[in-house]
């Protein structure tokens, strides 16, 4: 190791660079458009001074919504070679193993269940986060609350062994991770009861009188008893329930609302008073009844797509080769990665360049909406997360792609027709050497290609999931120009217009 240069990132609006993945095999994309700049600062003579590890005086610790090590009783820690595992594979360094105290001797869990079974805990350490316990377990038995009846299920031989397979699966998990970043580096010692919870989603608000009300989820964590709080060590006051309140409160005058109902839907206003029958007098913005321009002119402007083969045969070149070049391409020395990254096998695609196979289907009404598929926080323990841990297998993902695709790849070939001959000669290598690819000079080749590709279009552009619905930027365009040309016209009758009105 030397001392080397002291860089400086200053947020700046006007820096549209792209940072590129230092590594996307971990699920690190590129940056696009960083508004940052990257200075180096002037030398610093640091002779005769010293780092002091010290909280500075006023810091509040615990802070609600941050996380705290501390809130959980640690009895140790110790830097041990235990081969942790957050990226896939075991580490050969050391790791920093966090003891928790051993937990004392507790009394049967029938008599635990009375006092803790639909009440508030705190998991998810060291982001510590509510959930509502609905079952406690062991190896002899499960308990829960269903309809309002406490109901036991006593488990036979063969599900107190899958039980007890699991409770140390749960604590090897902690101890040395799950494949995941965050996990591991946790001795917790022997896991005897581990509760299901659900975790708190939000915050419900009752749009008649006001009123907020917590909203537990429907997808059950299991956690061991040891890693939950009975008291939240830092109360967020986010999420605390309040009653009734007035109209007068709820709508101070001069507050901007929107209309959610009757002719005015959808229009801004803001509260001028609120009347003695409990309505609130609104002024609105009205704006005449809008047809559709919008959708027509996206279905008008239409991308066409063909399949990976098509396009391969359309470049008259070989598909393995085309998916390379339009995907990941590494190159040693320096891991340079000299694919266009048009797509990507986690389900990563660039509108308007490329896109997953659609499947043709007359079942309108069966796709599933995305606020529908399950809880939008999950936490350690949660079952969507420990099906996903370590075990996701990679579905083959059918690419199409658009003529702006082809034009860009042929635009490559045409750029650097050597690196195109040398896939040719070698296709089935995984990682590319650059001085059998380019001759004795061959990482400055690197160097070149490498500011070509950060300089096309594509790179410059997000990349989104499969799953995503764009419009192409020429329909983009036509919404945008049509939106100009109708908001000058109702511009000039007068529009919008002020109405005042009472609401309920």
């Amino acid at each position: 190791n030397v001392k080397g240069n002291v860089y400086c990132y200053t947020y700046d609006l006007t820096c549209s660079d792209t940072l590129t993945s230092p590594n996307r095999a971990i699920g690190l994309v590129d940056i696009v458009k960083c508004n940052s700049r990257e200075s180096i600062l002037p030398p610093y003579e640091s002779y005769g001074v010293s780092f002091r590890s010290e909280i500075l005086p006023g810091t509040k610790i615990p802070l609600p919504g941050f996380p705290s090590l501390n809130v959980l009783p640690i009895a140790s820690t110790e830097l041990v070679p235990i081969g942790v595992n957050v990226f896939g594979m075991t580490s050969k360094y050391p790791t920093m193993v966090v003891r928790l105290h051993e937990m004392p001797d507790l009394p049967p869990i029938e008599l635990l269940a009375k006092s803790i079974l639909h009440k508030s805990l705190f998991i998810n350490w060291p982001m510590m986060h509510e959930a509502k316990v609905v079952a406690i377990t062991d190896e002899r038995m499960e308990i829960r609350i269903h309809k309002g009846k406490t109901k036991v299920n006593k488990l036979a031989k063969t599900e107190s062994e899958r039980w007890l397979a699991e409770t140390e699966s749960i604590k090897q998990g902690y101890f040395v991770g799950r494949s995941t970043p965050g996990s591991g580096g946790v001795d917790i010692g022997d896991i005897k009861v581990r509760l299901k919870l659900l975790p708190l989603q939000g915050m419900k608000l009752n749009r008649s009188n006001g009123s907020t009300k917590k909203q537990f989820g429907c997808e059950e964590a299991d956690i061991p008893l040891q890693l939950a709080l009975w008291q939240a060590p830092a109360p967020d006051p986010r999420f605390t329930e309040r009653g009734p309140i007035e109209l007068s409160e709820r709508f101070p005058k001069n507050s901007k609302v929107i209309l959610t109902k009757g002719r005015y839907r959808g229009c801004i206003g803001s509260v001028v008073a609120v009347a003695e029958d409990k309505k609130v007098g609104v002024k609105v913005l009205t704006m005449p009844p809008e047809i559709p321009f919008g959708l027509a002119l996206a279905r008008s402007v239409y991308e066409s797509y063909i399949s990976s083969v098509d396009a391969a045969r359309i470049l008259k070149l070989h598909p393995s080769i085309f998916g390379k070049i339009t995907g990941t391409l590494m190159f040693e020395p320096g891991k340079y990665d000299l694919g266009l990254n048009l797509k990507s096998s986690e389900g990563l695609c660039v509108a308007g360049f490329t896109r997953q196979k659609k499947e043709e289907t007359h079942d309108a009404g069966g796709a599933s909406r995305a606020w529908d598929s399950g809880d939008t926080v999950l936490v350690v323990g949660s079952q969507r997360i420990k099906e996903n841990d370590g075990s996701r297998s990679v579905e083959r993902i059918a690419w199409e792609y658009t003529p702006k695709a082809i034009r860009l790849v042929n635009e490559y070939r045409q750029k650097f027709p050597q690196l195109f001959t040398a896939l040719v000669r070698m296709p089935n290598e995984k990682k590319y050497d650059a001085d059998k690819v380019f001759g004795p000079n061959g990482v400055d080749w690197l160097l070149v290609i490498r500011d070509w590709l950060n300089n096309v279009e594509s790179a410059k552009l997000p990349r989104t999931p499969i799953t995503t619905d764009t419009m192409s930027k020429e329909a983009v365009t036509a919404v945008e120009k049509a939106s100009s040309v109708r908001n000058l016209a109702l511009a000039k009758k007068g529009y919008p217009k002020e109405s005042l009105i009472k609401v309920p």
